[in-house]
């Protein structure tokens, strides 16, 4: 039922839309039902035709006709469609198409009218037929002119044969061969051009095409009587929907004359330049004794006499006697063979030597002609240019010379040297472009940047791939520069090139080796990073396959770690080898630590109980090199086995000596890992004895302050012994002599009132060096040993102690510590005559006391550092934790219809709190990984700008309500070398901190530039700035500013960022004004250099 209410009202929906006419009529042609279309039709409203009768609506002549087909449909019940005249509602007649269909209705026979005006097909029908005729006329015009036009209108596909679409009655002329032979595909058009201009004419039609310009070039034909025929084609493509040139269309005409005429005219240009430049610079008529007859001279000074003495003179009389004779031999074998004779000859001009050239010919009458030209310039020309060609055949690097009018820039001289790197001869190149040294190798950037220079006639300088006749790749640096005539026309491009295959393969193997390196350091799996050693390795030994054994050094046995290459049951065979100096050579390398090579395998002593195993697998030299650490110790064994009885060469040994470093550094660097992982079990022992450790430290920080107390006591007894000895030396001057030269660890000193030295003794004199430069009576200002400044803190001293003061303290001198104690001496009258000064060596003492203090110090730092971390860590945890707990308990209470949006806020204070763990932990693992040198700068190349714009973009969400980030910089694009990770680290603590210690509105202002080799970045907000005493602790763990006492932070954030800012070659600094803000600058090293931006195809 559904389904029928649906058709019902689709079918209802089809027959009030459609654009047709549609009338429902019975038997008798009463319209029962009428679509909205029949109004358009008739001009009658679709209510009012019902009932009417179908006839009314077309003329009286066509009813008879509609009723008859009415009638044929009953019985039929076949489709009708017939064309009549209708009319509309005011009397109009219009072509009306009628469609009859007879069908039963609720047990009704109806018949369904569809009705469409035809008006306006009837009179298209009437044009197309006009147009027609006048096309048939234009056409017959067409072929008329075509067939008087002199030359060829074609049109053909875009291909090397040029097949005819259509052709012109032209073509039997120029071609020779008839219209039929063309259409009916038994001649094409590319079979007529000449085999030596196909290509140059393909390339020229298909640059237009791709350009989509019109084309024209000239050419060659043969016609079909055999002769040759020059003619210009001028034409364009035709394009089809996908753009591409499918046809080609134009003009051919024969120009065969006027290249005849262009040719007759280059010959007569040729002959007359060479008329001109055979006119002579001297000519002279003599006869046969070789008396002058008639002279004519470019330049009289040239003649060796005056000119008006010359005519009558012999040429013996004249000429230099050199010069004489050859002429006069010339003239005899001309008057010999008749045939004419050339004469070389130089003479020393004003300028320097000049060279001519004499053509001697027979005349008429007895009378001989000769012919002089000076060719001084032309033999400097060609001596330059021998000595340029010389220079250039003997040169070490290869040149090439290119023709840059011709057409694809044909190669017409090439030295030695290109000959041995490439190994073509001369003949095999001259007149081919040089692209055919990259064979099919043609995907390189490096070629395309050859084409756009030569393309526009500069220089360039790229390296790319070759390949030798051989086939061998090499690595090439070809520098190109063009070469221009006197008008700066481009004339030829010359070609210098370099075989840089080993410094290719060795910048390769540099960054291979680095690769592996990374891999080190990222801690990869041995198994993975000496797979990775083996595989380069194998690269650059391309008979060669390799394998990394580990020592047991408890069984002396090797197991193989890595090869994989070599032959699985040789691996099998060898591994677990004892070592011993007859163990192959990869035994023997680690037995005797040294390199062990066996050039051939089945020779060697070494290889004698493995050799009938490597030859069945095919290998016949092996070479071993032992792996060892740091200490000396054999780790292992790198072996290589190649298969060509032969040593290594001497880069290949190099590179595996390399290979074999790298294997110790990750094998030794595995090792370790492997200890710490067993030292950091011991970790939470040592823990629990550090209380222990610290108890015992404290004891014997007490057993040193005891013996710093015995020590003094020493001293006191010292400076006891010393008061006894200035007054025994009152009492005898020889005692005292005696006393002071035996003075133990010091120097007693007596200086007069004049500052002059009176007594020098004890055993400091020797050690410190003076007693050779001290001696009695020497004035105070002599010492050399001391300097001015010390100099009058001594004379101070003396000058109290001369006036009665006894003075007692310390002093510094080369590392060295006195006690000095000072008194007054009298003599007999009672009065001060000199200074006594008891030097001390308490060294020993201050270390000891330096010593306890730092010992103190470093305690109480411990102290400090344990208390701070301890505070900040329980306070930064207990207030996330609370309020996590807090927003816990409350979505515990808000079960509720109606509360999902508080539950939504707490679950949002939780995972924010959260995330603000997370960030502590973060900061407390870091510290940790820095302080254990566990972080290391991983540079890599990446657009620093983006990068920023996205972490801005990142740090956006953290930012406080309102808080806006306002970026600044005049860089579009800056690429650097530079941890990524670690910088990301820098940016989001630099920026937090911005946030945290700003108030909600404010703008923190983020700024990025260069300058030279390095890129800034400033940071600067408006917040509660840093007091100027505490400036200078901001970048210490766990520090935090009394102003920020309040806010949430584990002050550790600046310390990380400025050891990451350190790590990866970068400073940080910072301004602030308390109340007012703080700027944060980092300056990074940009760290690019151009090799490496190429390597990876990055342009500077």
């Amino acid at each position: 039922m559904i389904g029928s209410l649906q058709n019902e009202s689709l079918f209802q929906s089809m027959f009030q839309l459609t654009s047709e006419g549609v009338l429902v009529v019975d038997n008798t042609a009463t319209i029962l039902l009428a679509n909205p279309a029949c109004e358009n039709l008739f001009g009658i409203d679709s209510d009012d035709l019902l009932g009417r009768s179908l006839d009314t609506l077309i003329t009286s002549k066509n009813r008879e006709q509609l009723i008859k087909y009415i009638i044929n449909l009953k019985k039929t019940r076949t489709n009708k469609n017939f064309e009549i005249l209708g009319v509309k509602n005011d009397g109009k007649e219009f072509n009306l198409e009628i469609k009859l269909s007879s069908s039963i209705i609720d047990g009704k026979n109806l018949i369904i009218t569809f009705l469409r005006d035809v008006t306006n097909r009837t009179e298209n029908l009437l044009e197309i037929k006009q147009t027609n005729d006048k096309l048939i006329e234009s056409n017959q015009k067409f072929d008329s002119l075509i067939s008087n036009i002199k030359g060829i209108l074609f049109r053909c596909k875009n291909n090397k044969d040029y097949t005819m679409h259509y052709i012109s009655e032209g073509c039997l002329e120029i071609t020779g061969h008839p219209y039929n032979d063309f259409k009916n595909a038994n001649i094409n058009y590319g079979q007529l051009i000449i085999e030596a201009d196909c290509n140059n004419v393909w390339e020229h039609i298909q640059t237009a095409v791709k350009q989509k310009k019109t084309f024209d070039c000239k050419h060659r034909i043969q016609h079909k009587n055999g002769s040759i025929k020059y003619v210009w084609v001028k034409g364009e493509a035709v394009y089809n929907q996908e753009n591409n040139g499918i046809d080609l269309v134009g003009f051919i005409t024969d120009i065969t004359a006027y290249k005849e005429q262009e040719f007759t005219i280059k010959t007569n240009e040729v002959k007359m330049r060479a008329l001109l430049d055979a006119i002579p610079d001297m000519m002279f008529i003599q006869d046969h004794q070789g008396n002058y007859l008639d002279w004519y001279a470019k330049n009289s000074k040239k003649l060796f006499i005056a000119p008006e003495k010359l005519i009558g003179l012999n040429m013996k009389d004249v000429l230099p006697i050199s010069v004489y004779k050859k002429i006069k031999t010339s003239y005899k074998d001309l008057l010999a063979s008749g045939n004419l004779q050339i004469v070389e000859y130089s003479i020393e001009g004003k300028k320097g030597i000049e060279h001519y050239e004499a053509r001697v010919v027979h005349m008429n009458d007895n009378k001989l002609l000769t012919i002089v030209r000076d060719v001084t310039k032309e033999r400097e020309k060609d001596e330059q240019l021998n000595i340029k060609n010389n220079a250039l055949a003997s040169a070490s690097n290869s040149i090439i010379i290119s023709d840059a009018q011709k057409r694809n820039t044909p190669i017409i001289y090439c030295n030695d040297a290109f000959e041995k790197i490439t190994g073509y001869c001369k003949e095999e190149v001259y007149g081919k472009n040089c692209n055919f040294l990259q064979k099919d190798d043609r995907d390189q950037i490096e070629i395309n940047v050859m084409k756009k220079a030569i393309a526009e006639g500069k220089a360039c300088s790229v390296v790319l791939r070759n390949y030798r006749k051989d086939g061998t790749l090499f690595w090439n640096d070809v520098t190109i520069t063009p070469v221009r005539n006197h008008k700066n026309k481009l004339t030829h491009f010359i070609g210098v090139q370099n075989d840089v295959t080993d410094k290719v393969r060795a910048e390769d193997l540099k960054d291979r080796i680095q690769k592996i390196l990374e891999l080190i350091a990222q801690d990869k799996p041995l198994k993975s990073i000496t797979k990775k050693i083996i595989d380069t390795a194998e690269i650059y030994l391309k008979d060669c396959l390799g394998s990394i054994s580990i020592l047991d050094k408890v069984d002396k046995t090797l197991h193989i770690l890595v090869a994989p290459n070599l032959p699985k049951t040789f691996c099998n065979f060898i591994d677990g080898t004892v070592i011993s100096p007859k163990a192959g050579t990869f035994g023997a390398a680690a037995f005797l630590k040294r390199e062990v090579i066996a050039s051939d395998i089945e020779t060697n002593v070494f290889c004698e109980g493995f050799k009938h195993m490597a030859l069945k697998d095919g290998l016949k030299a092996c070479w071993s090199f032992p792996i060892m650490s740091s200490t000396s110790e054999a780790l292992g064994v790198l072996s290589f086995f190649s298969s060509l009885a032969r040593k290594p060469l001497a880069n290949e040994k190099e590179m595996l000596l390399d290979m074999t470093y790298l294997a110790s550094i990750a094998i030794e660097k595995h090792n370790n890992i492997i200890v710490l992982k067993e030292g950091k079990k011991q970790l939470e022992i040592y823990a629990q004895k550090l209380e222990e450790k610290v108890k015992e430290r404290t004891e014997e920080v007490m057993a040193t302050v005891k013996e710093l107390v015995v020590t003094n006591l020493n001293l006191k007894d010292q400076i006891q012994i010393a008061k006894q000895a200035e007054s025994e030396t009152i009492i005898s001057k020889s005692i005292t002599t005696a006393i002071a030269k035996n003075f133990p660890k010091g120097l007693i000193v007596v200086i007069n009132k004049d500052f002059r030295l009176v007594l020098a003794e004890g055993e400091a004199l020797d050690q410190l060096g003076f007693k050779s430069l001290v001696f009695e009576g020497m004035n105070l200002d002599d010492l050399s040993i001391f300097a001015e400044e010390r100099k009058k803190i001594i004379r101070e001293y003396i000058s109290k102690t001369l006036s009665g003061f006894h003075l007692s303290f310390e002093l510094e001198y080369k590392n060295r510590y006195f006690s000095v104690n000072t008194a007054p001496l009298f003599d007999e009258n009672n009065q001060v005559s000199n200074a006594l000064m008891v030097y001390t060596d308490i060294s020993e003492q201050k270390e000891i006391e330096f010593r306890i203090q730092n010992a103190l110090k470093k305690e109480r730092e411990l102290n400090q550092l344990k208390s701070r971390f301890i505070s900040t860590a329980s306070h930064e945890f207990r207030t996330p934790l609370s309020a996590i707990l807090t927003s816990a308990i409350l979505i515990s209470k808000q079960n509720g219809y109606g509360t999902e949006l508080k539950r939504e806020k707490y679950v949002l204070q939780i995972e924010q709190n959260v995330n603000h763990l997370v960030t502590i932990l973060n900061d407390f693992l870091s510290l940790s990984k820095l302080e254990e040198g566990k972080t290391k700068a991983v540079n890599e190349h990446f657009e620093i700008i983006n990068f920023v714009k996205i972490l801005i973009n990142e740090s956006k969400v953290t930012l406080k309500k309102t808080q806006q980030i306002n970026y600044n910089s005049s860089l579009l694009h800056l690429i650097v070398n530079l941890d990524a990770k670690l910088l990301r680290q820098i940016i989001t603590n630099l920026i937090s901190n911005a946030s945290k210690y700003s108030s909600v509105n404010s703008i923190i202002n983020f700024k990025i530039s260069k300058n030279n080799d390095k890129v800034l970045i400033e940071i600067r907000d408006s917040g509660i700035g840093i007091p100027q005493e505490e400036q200078d602790q901001l970048f210490n763990r766990f520090f935090r500013a009394n102003n920020a006492i309040n806010i949430e932070g584990t002050g550790l954030g600046l310390n990380i960022a400025k050891h990451y800012t350190e790590l990866i070659g970068g400073t940080i600094s910072f301004e602030s004004k308390l109340n007012e803000g703080t700027t944060f600058c980092v300056e990074l090293p940009i760290n690019n250099n151009e090799c490496s931006l190429n390597n990876l195809g990055i342009k500077i």
